[in-house]
Formats: C-alpha cells, structure tokens, sequence
C-alpha cells in the first residue's frame, strides 16, 4: 500500500484483580505503517447503534489491531492530537495488495 505513514499505536491490555482490586494493565505504545482518513458519511452510518460517535477514521494497514469488544480492549490510534478506539475490522485479502480496513471512533479520554 502506498502512501502509508508512521503512526502511534496505544494497545491497552486488559487488566486483573490482585488482593481484590481491579488493576489496569499497563499500556503498550506501538508503531505502524498505516494510511488513516477521515470516515465517509456511510462508514458513520454503519456504526453500531447505541453509542454517540462525531468522529471516526478509516485506518488502512497489514498490522493486526486489536478491536473493542465484549472481552477485550479496542487498541487506540494517535492522530492529529485526537485518541480513535479502533470498533470494526474489515480484511482485504487479495494476491496483490492484502491489508486491513479498520474503523476507528474518538475515544472518550
């Protein structure tokens, strides 16, 4: 894929219960190779019901992300000042060019 850049990745583990506390996992900053853009009209059309999103971004990569979900916490894109919880995955396989299409929503700080 051209036109990809170095971009900062947040990938927060999930946590545990020591002596009856919840402790959160301590978090892992990683780098990519990735294309981000703005989501389409459609992309937010698309995004699960329930939840208030006014930014989202589409993250083109071949990394694997991990995505949020009932047992696991979504990995965080940096991007221009603002934190995106990646919420949706779509795999591109292909003989030529094989990728990720993430969806990735502003993430509540």
């Amino acid at each position: 894929m051209s036109f990809r850049s170095k971009q900062q990745i947040i990938r927060q583990p999930d946590g545990q219960y020591v002596k009856g506390r919840w402790v959160k996992g301590g978090d892992t900053v990683l780098e990519i190779m990735a294309s981000v853009q703005p989501a389409t009209n459609d992309d937010m059309q698309n995004l699960p019901e329930g939840k208030r999103i006014e930014r989202a971004v589409r993250i083109y990569t071949d990394a694997l992300l991990n995505v949020d979900g009932a047992d696991n916490n979504g990995d965080v894109l940096v991007w221009q000042g603002r934190h995106y919880r990646v919420i949706a995955v779509a795999p591109y396989r292909s003989n030529v060019i094989s990728h990720y299409r993430y969806l990735a929503a502003e993430a509540a700080q």
